[in-house]
């Protein structure tokens, strides 16, 4: 398979992450995992993400699922709200996907700067699939954004729906909005 697919699959784990934190409470670790899940799939993650490194952690990411919602793992009838999403179902006219395409782009680029600051994106550390107790438990860079963090919570699900362009613009504005104030809120965390 090849990366991008990868990196499309892994969108699709965490879009189940986050829908399933939506009935249940998520762990202290998963705002680390959809953060660092989302930043690996951006064409600005620093290093070079491997295919075994993105398949690894399509893996976490279902087993933060399945801690968030145990009971989506065994389930004999599935309702679906918890499933991987597929990418290449996108619902939509043209312009409604490159709507959902465009925040997808940004919330990336959020989770980018966050995963920076996280200090795991030093050079030398690519930190790609690693556990640290700076960043998983500690949550360290997350906490201090959570107000981003829960947007992608936020704009993760809104790309699985049907949404119109008229629903879609607020919430690419506030992505905006976010993306902006973003590395001023960073750089004051780490005064």
């Amino acid at each position: 398979m090849q990366k991008k697919e990868l990196q499309d699959l892994l969108t699709g784990a965490l879009i189940g992450l986050v829908k399933a934190c939506g009935t249940n409470p998520k762990t202290e670790n998963t705002d680390a995992i959809v953060t660092e899940g989302l930043a690996m799939t951006s064409p600005d993650f620093p290093g070079e993400v491997t295919e075994p490194e993105l398949v690894s952690f399509i893996a976490k990411v279902r087993d933060e699922k399945y801690t968030v919602s145990p009971g989506c793992r065994l389930c004999a009838a599935p309702c679906g709200n918890t499933s991987d999403f597929d990418m290449k179902e996108i619902a939509g006219g043209e312009k409604e996907k490159s709507m959902k395409r465009e925040l997808l782009a940004r919330i990336r680029a959020m989770a980018v700067k966050i995963w920076k600051h996280s200090g795991r994106g030093t050079a030398g550390n690519d930190g790609a699939g690693e556990e640290t107790s700076d960043t998983y438990g500690g949550v360290g860079a997350c906490a201090l954004a959570a107000e981003t963090v829960f947007f992608f919570y936020k704009a993760l699900s809104i790309i699985s729906y049907d949404f119109t362009c008229e629903e879609l613009v607020p919430v690419l504005e506030e992505a905006k909005g976010l993306g902006e104030r973003q590395p001023a809120a960073a750089d004051r965390s780490r005064q």
